[in-house]
């Protein structure tokens, strides 16, 4: 049967090969996340088990808690060491410090903070064997007589790159006009030797200008051109960079570059933007460390940057020093730290480990808390890894019930095609029962056969990954996920496929208990319609003039003629599109959360932003330029009340620049909280954001006065109405320290773990902590009313500031901030991509189904060569025919998914878990409708139908007018 009807059989051949080869991949692509993103929380974070003080911010409910400033720290003496590292089932037991700083420039420049973790180095490569060296080297030994202590620093980020600082742009200059031109005719004044004209007029002068300047960067000697007068009068900042010129070894030609800029920047100072000093390895710096004793100040470690490494990318921030030298800077005993890791040989020894370390510490008399691995991870990164565990379960039984109907709808027309066949071999004394074991058995070995193959080939893909490993997995380090070889996929991958395809089989073959012999012999089963003389009568092919209404005419009556083979296809389509579907929606769900959500507290979203002149290019060029807290609007409230009045401005609030302060309360220092000013502007804006649990909102009349985050309320112990202390400096750097009341506590409407340390306070304590006059401030959002352009507006308002001599320029929000979604984008793309791969595999399934059904309709197609059809008219036809089936199943699909999307939502299910709320997005689960990729889904169903039955139906009409002459099909 299976070489008799072998194209058929191909067909279903190479759709069950499709088949097996996603589940086989989608198998080994959830476990192999799953698996390594667990290992990569043991041997980048937690290694196998972990020994706190009682007090460690690591053993409260969630990894969100505010940290004291304050260091928890064990007693780990010899014996201890010594006891762990005895035990046969141990690799390394090694003690580590664990605490937050801050590093700088030479000249004083914030340039980066986060964790610093201080480790042996002897043990540092065997206790965090997942750290992943990007760039440098991984050594922290300190050697003798060297100046600064190695540093091993996490990776580079997004924020912390910035641009054009190793090159001159025209955002690079502060003046435009007249002020302009006088800069370049000084620089020429200056430098007459470094450039090949007298003169660079206008802005295509401007243009050659630049690349002028850029030139004369990458100059070793460039110094030795400064005139005289420059350097004849003390200056420290034009000396300084001459010396580290004259001196330093640049491994670069960015960095020679750099500091070439910055020495233009130190002559002209009022006509150059301010160039920040780049980030690289093998330069002094200076490492600030919080003080283990609360009367001292932050602790000063010289480092230099070793190399560039990378752990869990989304929990970025981790750096590492030698053990010894952060315990002698902090100074603390030799014998302590915040922490003891345990790296086992085995993890299946985990509980046995700790029985015995836990029955040691208890010897002692001590009250050491341990704990495994399980403990932080599944606060942390596990819940991420669970997500894409359950979508891709999700993706698996997709593909499963897509192979279902695949495989009941070939077996159906292939029983219909093969009616004449078995009623013959059944009047030969085959019953009906050992005729459907044939159909069965024939899928049965062609499965089995798909099987093998893919096996096969997907074995070597496997292998292959497991060795290279599958980029572009930006939750993993460098962005490569290692695939695991094993050959349970296969094997569970044939079950999926086998006992439900085989179960498919049956239910159609069992329709030959209904049909008679006599029926069969005639070519019918189950009383088939015979409409191929309906759908061909007629002489329309020449009665139409107009060829395009001729195939969408006799698209839609072929439709109609064959509707019950096409109420399968679309049922088949329209599930896989309302499933697909949630899934777009599950993504930008997701991206919705993290907007309106952490980001709409962060950095409140809006259509148009105001700010002084020139800081969009300012921005745009470095947005850590300190000059930019100093670009403000004055007198904001007038302009304020100014611009409501126009008729296409729906409504004006401030948003303020963050200032990370301590607050002291109860003889403890809780470090790090993020202050925002928070006026009767934003009132409206907040409410729509969070809920008051305690107290109440902040008012106009309040003075120093806070609204804090509920989750820090059991920390802080502290009560509404009570006073606490806010210490730390100002945006210029001014030590300040002022008392505050507790008005309230707040939780966001979509709460994240990112906003536990956001605290809201009143405009006239804002401007007491920030440095800022009660009449300036930084920034306006303004939202233009619905319907009315955003570009026009913004055209409008420029204008409007110029016409009323107002100092502010107004841009487009988003031209300005391009908003931090790179770790749930990363989530969205990954979500469209495997849409468009199970578009692309039902596609390939449904225009299977289709050429079969062509197959059987060739007396239909015959007639229609007979009457004088041409071919490519007939293409046009079918085409037509496969594309209106599947637009309206994507439409009625996207339909039945918003029902359930609606639905969903109004469950409104939600979780306090951070690590579910980071795969969430928020707290609450949410699908969000978003039209573009509803569209961009029809766009893909609509560009793959088009190609694939373009590709296929060219040889399914190569049919002779003779078979519509023919009795029978065989």
């Amino acid at each position: 049967g299976i070489f008799r009807h072998k194209k058929r059989n191909l067909k279903f051949f190479v759709l069950l090969s499709v088949c097996f080869m996603l589940i086989i991949f989608g198998l080994s692509f959830q476990e192999s996340f799953f698996q390594g993103y667990r290992e990569l929380g043991i041997d980048a974070r937690n290694a196998h088990i972990n020994i706190y003080a009682p007090e460690s911010v690591w053993l409260k409910d969630s990894f969100t808690s505010i940290q004291k400033d304050e260091l928890p720290l064990l007693k780990i003496d010899n014996d201890f060491n010594k006891f762990v590292n005895d035990l046969f089932e141990v690799e390394v037991g090694t003690p580590i410090i664990e605490t937050g700083g801050v590093t700088y420039t030479n000249e004083g420049e914030i340039q980066s903070g986060g964790t610093i973790t201080g480790v042996k180095a002897s043990d540092f490569q065997r206790i965090f064997p997942g750290i992943a060296l990007l760039e440098g080297n991984k050594d922290i030994t300190v050697k003798p007589g060297e100046d600064y202590v190695p540093f091993l620093r996490w990776n580079i980020q997004n924020n912390e790159k910035i641009k054009n600082i190793d090159t001159f742009v025209i955002e690079d200059f502060k003046i435009a006009d007249k002020g302009l031109e006088d800069f370049k005719n000084k620089v020429l004044k200056d430098f007459p030797e470094l450039f090949k004209k007298n003169s660079y007029q206008g802005s295509e002068g401007t243009g050659e200008f630049v690349e002028e300047l850029n030139i004369t960067l990458i100059k070793e000697d460039f110094y030795s051109s400064v005139p005289k007068y420059y350097t004849a009068k003390y200056n420290y900042h034009i000396l300084y960079i001459i010396q580290q010129l004259q001196t330093l070894s640049f491994d670069s030609e960015s960095e020679l570059k750099n500091w070439n800029k910055r020495l233009f920047q130190a002559m002209y100072p009022d006509s150059i933007n301010e160039v920040p000093e780049g980030i690289a390895l093998n330069k002094p710096m200076g490492l600030f460390v919080a003080s283990t004793d609360e009367t001292r100040p932050p602790i000063l470690i010289p480092v230099e940057f070793i190399g560039y490494c990378e752990g869990i990318p989304e929990f970025y921030g981790y750096n590492f020093i030698e053990l010894e030298v952060l315990q002698s800077y902090l100074g603390v005993e030799k014998d302590e730290c915040t922490a003891y890791l345990i790296r086992l040989k085995d993890e299946k020894d985990i509980s046995s480990v700790m029985q015995k370390v836990d029955d040691y510490i208890k010897s002692r008399g001590l009250d050491y808390v341990v704990v495994d691995y399980k403990y932080i991870g599944d606060k942390i990164h596990m819940p991420l890894a669970t997500g894409v565990n359950l979508v891709f379960t999700c993706l698996i039984f997709c593909f499963l019930i897509i192979s279902i109907f695949f495989v009941s709808y070939i077996v159906t027309i292939s029983l219909i095609r093969r009616r004449k066949e078995i009623g013959t071999i059944i009047t030969l004394g085959m019953s009906k029962l050992e005729n459907i074991l044939i159909f069965v058995g024939e899928n049965i070995v062609i499965m089995t056969a798909a099987w093998l193959l893919v096996s096969i080939l997907m074995g070597i893909l496997l292998i292959f990954l497991s060795k290279t490993g599958l980029g572009g997995i930006i939750f993993f380090p460098k962005g490569i996920l290692y695939f695991i070889f094993k050959y349970s996929y296969f094997i569970k991958a044939y079950l999926i496929i086998l006992i439900p395809g085989t179960i498919a089989s049956i239910f159609p073959a069992l329709n030959l208990f209904k049909a008679n012999i006599i029926e069969l012999l005639k070519g019918e089963l189950s009383k088939q319609k015979k409409s191929i003389k309906r759908r061909s009568k007629g002489n329309l092919l020449i009665t139409v003039n107009n060829k395009f209404l001729l195939m969408l005419k006799l698209s839609l009556r072929n439709i109609f003629a064959n509707k019950k083979r096409n109420i399968i296809v679309f049922t088949i389509f329209t599930s896989v599109v309302a499933i697909l579907y949630l899934f777009l929606c599950y993504g930008d769900g997701v991206v919705s959360n993290f907007r309106n959500g952490f980001q709409a507290l962060d950095n409140p979203r809006a259509d148009i932003m105001a700010t002084k002149i020139g800081y969009a290019d300012l921005y745009k060029n470095n947005s850590n330029s300190e000059d930019l807290e100093e670009m403000t609007i004055l007198n904001y409230e007038t302009l304020r009340q100014e611009l409501l009045k126009l008729d296409y401005v729906e409504d004006i609030y401030v948003k303020t620049i963050p200032i990370n302060l301590d607050i002291f309360v109860n003889e403890s220092r809780f470090k790090n909280f993020s202050f925002r000013g928070a006026d009767m502007s934003m009132h409206s804006y907040l409410i729509s954001k969070i809920d008051i649990v305690e107290g109440r909102m902040i008012t106009p009349e309040d003075k120093n006065a806070l609204l804090l985050n509920i989750v820090n309320k059991p920390e802080l112990d502290t009560e509404v109405d009570e006073v606490v202390t806010v210490l730390g400096t100002d945006l210029f750097n001014h030590v300040i320290s002022d008392d505050f009341k507790v008005v309230g506590y707040y939780k966001p409407k979509i709460d994240t773990p990112f906003f536990t340390t956001l605290t809201f306070i009143d405009s006239k304590g804002y401007n007491a902590i920030s440095g800022y006059l009660s009449n300036e401030i930084n920034f306006l959002n303004i939202d233009v009313k619905k319907g009315y352009s955003i570009e026009d507006a913004v055209t409008k308002l420029n204008q409007w500031a110029v016409d009323n001599g107002h100092d502010v320029e107004f841009n487009d929000f988003f031209k300005i901030y391009v908003q931090d979604d790179a770790k749930f984008g990363a989530g969205r793309k990954m979500i469209m991509m495997l849409t468009y791969l199970v578009v692309f595999f039902v596609m390939i399934g449904i225009i299977n189904m289709i050429l079969i059904n062509l197959f059987d309709r060739r007396k239909e197609i015959g007639t229609y060569y007979c009457i004088g059809a041409e071919k490519s008219l007939l293409i046009g036809v079918y085409m037509f025919e496969i594309l209106i089936i599947n637009i309206c199943a994507t439409i009625v699909g996207a339909i039945i998914g918003f029902g359930l999307q609606t639905f969903i939502n109004s469950l409104k299910i939600s979780t306090t878990n951070p690590g579910i709320q980071i795969a969430f997005g928020g707290s609450v689960f949410y699908l969000a409708f978003n039209l573009i990729s509803v569209v961009s889904l029809l766009i893909s169903v609509i560009i793959i139908t088009l190609v694939i039955s373009r590709m296929f139906l060219g040889s399914a009409l190569k049919v002779s007018p003779i078979v519509a002459l023919q009795e029978t099909e065989e």
